[in-house]
């Protein structure tokens, strides 16, 4: 009877001993904090299966949860929540909120009612009209298309997705509004065949229209447009697409005559193709150019439209490439070729050059440097010479060299016939040196003239005695650089 007696009361003191609140048992610092978090803070109304999730936690001034199983007691003003829950292990009360059937905002207030006083904190949650548009999102497929007639994709199906405040597709039909924006007096495009202007109702919350290029590149600019369930209207600009030009139709070749030293006695020149597709429009970057020159007295590299040129710029439709050549083949012919492989086909054109003179040098001499008539003697055998050399000092063939002068005229040597031949009418041009298997007494990089004229074509005052003419030459296309002039001084007797 003792034994079972003793084990009765070891029983009651035992339970009397515990506790159901952890207050009663556990320090609980004076200083509390409290946080509440809503997640999401922004839900929909009037749909299913829809709430947030409220977490509110205690944690003491180090951010240490507070003990497990203590009450935090909520209410919120709208909707519907949990009004007790008790923390976990990581000091947090975690209940459901459910939203009401109508938009507004609701206001959680979180109550924890600790030894050494209440501690309030509150949270909020926007509640919105899953039927009301608050923005866009605006996309377009492909996002680049090319010109009409162009033989490519000349179409766009761009789509706009409205959106609510939940960032979820619309749940009711509006109407969206697409403008083209652009000159009215330019045609750069069109919606669903000939609008600049169109309508259409979302479904599922999108609205798709196809926009048509027209035959010049550029980027749209799109105006979005749609009114909220309150009749405000939203609106947005974009350009959720650009129009590039076609495939090469056609090709012009440009050469810059201005080189610069490659070294080894060569020179390099800056050649280009302008390219343009059907419409006279730039072509697009990075489309290969295949350049060639015949005959193979020069080398040329390749290029592509976009690349850049010497100076470091790059110009729409222009491919850029560098020809190289030798001082010896100055003023030779030759001719460049440029070659565009498109889905039409191969587009080539070529272009007849000449080498150009670089750093031109021209040494001007006469010889006698004066001349005097006497009485009865013969007209005037007066030898006229150049000497023109390059930057690099080399001595230049088969350069147009123009003679002139303020009195009589030049004649040329023809060697074959043994005479001298005037130039007149035609202007007293001629060509350093030709080269002759034939001959032997070629003077490279020399022109000679022999300024040959009766008195009377010297002197038309029949009093003077003295008279002085102006002699005159210069490489033809490189003038400013190249003319020379020498003072002949012509007498008579008296």
């Amino acid at each position: 009877m003792f034994r079972y007696l003793i084990l009765f009361l070891f029983v009651i003191i035992s339970g009397c001993g515990t506790s159901d609140n952890p207050t009663e048992t556990t320090e609980i610092p004076d200083n509390i904090r409290m946080t509440v978090i809503t997640e999401p803070d922004t839900v929909a109304s009037g749909l299913d299966d829809v709430f947030s999730t409220v977490t509110v936690t205690l944690t003491d001034v180090s951010d240490a949860p507070l003990p497990a199983g203590l009450p935090v007691h909520l209410s919120a003003n709208l909707g519907l929540i949990q009004p007790t829950a008790t923390t976990n292990e990581s000091g947090q009360a975690i209940v459901r909120y459910t939203p009401p059937p109508e938009p507004g905002v609701a206001q959680i207030n979180a109550t924890y009612e600790g030894v050494h006083g209440p501690v309030e904190r509150g949270g909020s949650v926007c509640i919105v009209d899953p039927r009301n548009p608050v923005g866009f999102l605006v996309s377009a497929d492909p996002r680049e298309i090319s010109v009409a007639g162009s033989g490519r994709n000349t179409t766009s199906v761009i789509s706009v997705l409205v959106v609510n405040g939940i960032g979820e597709p619309v749940t009711a039909e509006v109407e969206v509004g697409f403008e083209l924006i652009q000159d009215p007096n330019m045609e750069l495009g069109h919606f669903n065949g000939y609008q600049r202007n169109e309508s259409v109702e979302t479904i599922n919350g999108i609205a798709c229209v196809g926009f048509n290029a027209h035959t010049r590149p550029y980027i749209p600019i799109i105006q979005i447009a749609t009114a909220d369930l309150d009749n405000n209207i939203l609106s947005c600009r974009t350009s959720p697409l650009v129009v590039v030009s076609g495939s090469p139709f056609q090709e012009e070749i440009e050469i810059c005559n201005v080189g610069i030293d490659a070294g080894g006695g060569d020179w390099k020149i800056e050649v280009s193709a302008r390219v343009w597709d059907l419409h006279r429009n730039p072509v697009a970057d990075g489309i290969p150019a295949v350049f060639t020159c015949e005959p193979e007295i020069a080398t040329i590299g390749t290029g592509y439209t976009g690349n850049k040129n010497r100076k470091g710029e790059s110009i729409p439709g222009v491919a850029f490439a560098e020809l190289v050549y030798h001082s010896v083949n100055t003023f030779d012919p030759i001719e460049i070729s440029c070659d565009f492989q498109t889905d039409r086909g191969l587009i080539m054109n070529s272009r007849e050059a000449i080498l150009p003179l670089q750093d031109g040098r021209l040494d001007f001499n006469i010889d006698p440097g004066n001349w005097h008539f006497g009485q009865g003697d013969d007209p005037t055998f007066i030898k006229c010479w150049v000497v023109l050399t390059d930057g690099h000092g080399t001595l230049i063939n088969n350069a147009p060299i123009l003679f002139t002068t303020s009195k009589s005229r030049f004649y040329w040597s023809n060697f074959i016939r043994g005479t001298y031949e005037p130039f007149y009418p035609e202007p007293a041009i001629k060509y350093t040196s030709v080269p002759d298997p034939g001959r032997n007494d070629i003077e490279y990089g020399r022109a000679t003239v022999y300024l040959m004229g009766e008195e009377q074509e010297f002197f038309f005052d029949p009093f003077e005695l003295r008279t002085e003419v102006e002699l005159e030459a210069k490489v033809l296309g490189y003038e400013s650089e190249t003319k020379k002039t020498r003072a002949l001084v012509v007498t008579r007797w008296n």
